[in-house]
């Protein structure tokens, strides 16, 4: 009896989180202006220049003394899409069941810029406290545009993740047309944001709707990898994503 009970208990529990992150655009709406955590206050945007450069403006590069003492720099740069010469996609695991998915585009000049989907978190809450003031005010999705080095050293040295890396398996124009595709993603959301999302609007769904879009590689919407990531590279080489 007491089985069952508990069953159904988390059984509800699943159901109402997964009506509530589907629908809470319905009962509060998105914004870019809470207080944010320190090294997401900040929101990259990108300028279309006419020669078919792309100017990223804020492009983050923080240096990290621990994961809560660390100092955000912010610069823009100028880039052309077309000179992408390969790149790469990173998975780091996390503490709870589930993955960290973002990607680093290389240059031909040898400059590294890495695109992380995350939530945005709120200022100075940590742990429990942040994830109870998830649950009663819903946080936003954000595009960190960074440097490979601030992603790195994040995931790898403060956090001390597991990471795994894989080799996009896409054409220069290809790899071209998803940067593009990103930046402007990265844009709508500084004008019209949308809420985070832990099944249909995080960083693994956003990456995958990317490559559907600006790419011949087709993916499935959902796919029950998405959430046992550790099959999800399975699933990416099976379609010809990932070499």
């Amino acid at each position: 009896m007491i089985e069952i009970f508990l069953y159904a208990f988390v059984a509800i529990f699943i159901l109402s989180a997964y009506f509530w992150n589907e629908n809470k655009w319905r009962f509060v709406t998105p914004t870019n202006s809470k207080k944010w955590r320190k090294n997401q206050q900040v929101l990259q945007t990108a300028t279309f220049n006419k020669d078919g450069t792309i100017t990223i403006h804020n492009l983050r590069d923080t240096i990290y003394k621990s994961f809560r003492e660390y100092t955000p720099r912010y610069s823009d740069i100028t880039v052309d899409p077309k000179t992408i010469v390969s790149a790469r996609i990173y998975t780091a695991k996390l503490n709870f069941p589930g993955v960290h998915m973002f990607t680093v585009f290389s240059f031909d000049n040898g400059i590294k810029i890495a695109v992380s989907v995350q939530m945005r978190r709120y200022k100075d809450t940590h742990g429990f406290l942040h994830a109870l003031r998830l649950f009663c005010n819903p946080s936003e999705l954000m595009y960190i545009i960074l440097t490979e080095e601030d992603a790195l050293t994040i995931n790898k040295r403060i956090l001390k993740r597991e990471m795994h890396e894989y080799d996009i398996a896409l054409s220069r124009k290809e790899l071209s047309k998803l940067f593009i595709d990103v930046l402007q993603r990265a844009n709508k959301l500084a004008k019209d944001p949308e809420f985070y999302s832990i099944f249909s609007n995080n960083c693994i769904t956003n990456v995958l709707n990317h490559v559907n879009k600006a790419t011949h590689v087709k993916l499935p919407k959902m796919h029950w990898s998405y959430f046992a990531t550790q099959h999800l590279g399975k699933l990416l080489k099976k379609k010809g994503l990932i070499q």
